[in-house]
Formats: structure tokens, C-alpha cells, sequence
């Protein structure tokens, strides 16, 4: 038995909850000693670290959101992450088809190679990502929303102080994709099936958000001109129908609660969380402080109603007292 890497394991395994420790962690450790007996080491590796980082990341948030829950929330957004930056991505900062790109390209200078700023970089990520969800194992799926966290960060960076001087590079793409890729993180693997769906999903929700909404003819934000990633959130998501959008889904949620479908009303709250932020942003930047009142009344609401849910659930639970006659 290796001390140092059992020494290791407890030292990386406060990661997880100390009652999930008491139940599961022995077992754990016999796994880890005979994979590095079997390899003639006595070291946890960086892929098992990294393993039980994000897995008791994920154990912890089964303590507050079940596993069935999570799993069908994570398909959604990985679902939502991919088709963003599939449509964002090639639409908005490629445009292969259009004559345009070339022309955009020849007389802007603070261009990123073939593609209009590094937010391609954060596209390419997510969408791998999301491909890996579903062809690949899960470290690598969870490596590569890490990879695509760290990469909206450094965007984010990029487009704040303005370093290298991009000049369709905008903070607001990178800060969406990097909330749905960190919820996805925290939360249990997909499910691959579904994450192909809700991909497609998305994608057509876009179009049709681009026809009916959009300020600009769903023809001519295809037609090839690249407009910038930022222009995403004018055509196709608004702030204004995000916002509109969140409120309608968290008082959808509250009422599935009250009517004994708390975990499809948790699911949209999760899926709810990159859209609200989207909105909080734009409210909080814009100073519209009435879209950070209204966002937190309708968290409020859901809160509330599944409090109430789980107290009458908790009062039926409840036997009734045992009654004692006195034939006397």
C-alpha cells in the first residue's frame, strides 16, 4: 500500500462531501492503489486529480440539485453551448460563403487571420466540447469546458483593456459562453442523446428568433457579411427577450413546482441561469437596474414556491399522532 498516495488522495479528496467521503472513499482509494500498483507508481496522476476535482464538484451539487436533474440541465446547455458557437462562430466571425468576408478582411487591420477577432478561439472550444460530450469520455469532455472557461476569460480580458487592438472583439459573447461552459462543469455528465437535440434545438430556435425578432432580415444576416459576434445578441437574442424570455420561464417554473413538477421547473431554472446573467449585465452596464429588480423577484418566486412545495410535501410525509381512548 502506497502511504504517498494515499496521503495524496485524502489531501485532493476534501473536494467531495465529507459524508460522500465516509461512504464512498475507501472504495475509491483500493481503485486508485491498484491502477498505480498495477503501473508501478505511487502518485496520483494529474488526470486523477483533475478527476476527482471536478467529480466532487459535481457530488457536491447532487447535494443540492439531484443527479437526474443535472443530468437533463447539462444536455440542454451543452446542447445551448454548441449551437452558439457553431452560429456564432461561423455566421457572425467567418462567413465563408460571402464575398464580404474577403472585402471586411481586406480593410480592417484588427482582424484575428481569416476570422474577425480571437472570439473564434472560444467557438472552436465550446463546440468541441459539446462534440466530445457526446464521442468522447468525460474527462476529456470536462478538460475542454476548463479549456473553453480559461479561453472566454482571457477573451473577456482581451476585449476589457483592449490588447491587441480587435476591433469587432467584444467582452459580452465570451461572458455567455463562459457561464453556460462553468454550469456545465458543475453539473453531471449529459446525456449524449440529448445533447444532440437540444443542439438542434437551439440552432433552430435561433433562426427562428433571428426571423421573427431580429431587427435585421434573417436573409441578410446569412447572406456572408460578418458582422461580429456581438451582433449576436442584436439579431438573434436581444437583451430585452432574454430578459422577457427568463421572467416567463422562472414563473413557468414556480408554477410546476406548486403543481408536483419540481424537477422539470429545476431544470429550467438551471437552463434560465446563462440567459438571466446575459440580462443582469446588460441591465447593471446599461444601468436599467429594473431588469436586475425583476430577474431577482422571479428567483424569488421560485424559491418561494418550492419552499411551499416542500413543506406540504413534508406535512403529508408526517403520520398522523396516535390517539389514546380512555375506557375510563
Amino acid at each position: 500500500m502506497s502511504v504517498r498516495l494515499s496521503r495524496d488522495f485524502h489531501r485532493w479528496s476534501i473536494w467531495y462531501p465529507k459524508r460522500w467521503c465516509e461512504e464512498n472513499g475507501a472504495a475509491m482509494l483500493g481503485t486508485f492503489l491498484d491502477l498505480a500498483d498495477a503501473e508501478g507508481r505511487d502518485r496520483l496522476t494529474v488526470l486523477e486529480k483533475v478527476g476527482i476535482v471536478t467529480g466532487g464538484l459535481v457530488a457536491r451539487g447532487e447535494a443540492l440539485v439531484p443527479r437526474e436533474v443535472q443530468r437533463l440541465a447539462s444536455s440542454i446547455l451543452v446542447g445551448l453551448l454548441g449551437a452558439f458557437a457553431l452560429f456564432a462562430g461561423v455566421v457572425f466571425e467567418w462567413a465563408p460563403w460571402g464575398g464580404a468576408n474577403r472585402v471586411v478582411l481586406e480593410q480592417f487591420t484588427q482582424t484575428f487571420g481569416h476570422f474577425l477577432s480571437p472570439f473564434v478561439i472560444v467557438a472552436g472550444l465550446a463546440l468541441t466540447a459539446m462534440l466530445a460530450s457526446v464521442i468522447a469520455p468525460d474527462w476529456l469532455y470536462r478538460s475542454l469546458l476548463g479549456a473553453t472557461i480559461i479561453a472566454s476569460l482571457a477573451v473577456m480580458a482581451l476585449a476589457h483593456w483592449g490588447i491587441g487592438q480587435f476591433g469587432f472583439l467584444r467582452a459580452t459573447p465570451a461572458f455567455f459562453a463562459c457561464v453556460i461552459a462553468l454550469l456545465a462543469l458543475l453539473s453531471a455528465a449529459p446525456r449524449r442523446r440529448v445533447a444532440l437535440i437540444s443542439a438542434g434545438g437551439w440552432l433552430v430556435t435561433f433562426l427562428i428568433s433571428t426571423a421573427v425578432f431580429g431587427p435585421l432580415p434573417l436573409a441578410h444576416v446569412v447572406s456572408g457579411y460578418p458582422y461580429g459576434t456581438l451582433t449576436f445578441f442584436d439579431a438573434v437574442i436581444q437583451p430585452a427577450l432574454a430578459y422577457f424570455g427568463c421572467l416567463i420561464a422562472l414563473l413557468a417554473a414556480a408554477l410546476l413546482t406548486l403543481i408536483r413538477r419540481a424537477k422539470v421547473g429545476a431544470v429550467i431554472v438551471l437552463v434560465s441561469i446563462p440567459f438571466a446573467t446575459l440580462s443582469a449585465a446588460h441591465g447593471w452596464f446599461g444601468r436599467d437596474q429594473i431588469y436586475l429588480v425583476v430577474l431577482a423577484l422571479g428567483y424569488t418566486a421560485t424559491a418561494a414556491a418550492a419552499v411551499v412545495r416542500m413543506t406540504r410535501h413534508a406535512s403529508r410525509a408526517t403520520p398522523p399522532e396516535e390517539i389514546t381512548i380512555n375506557p375510563q
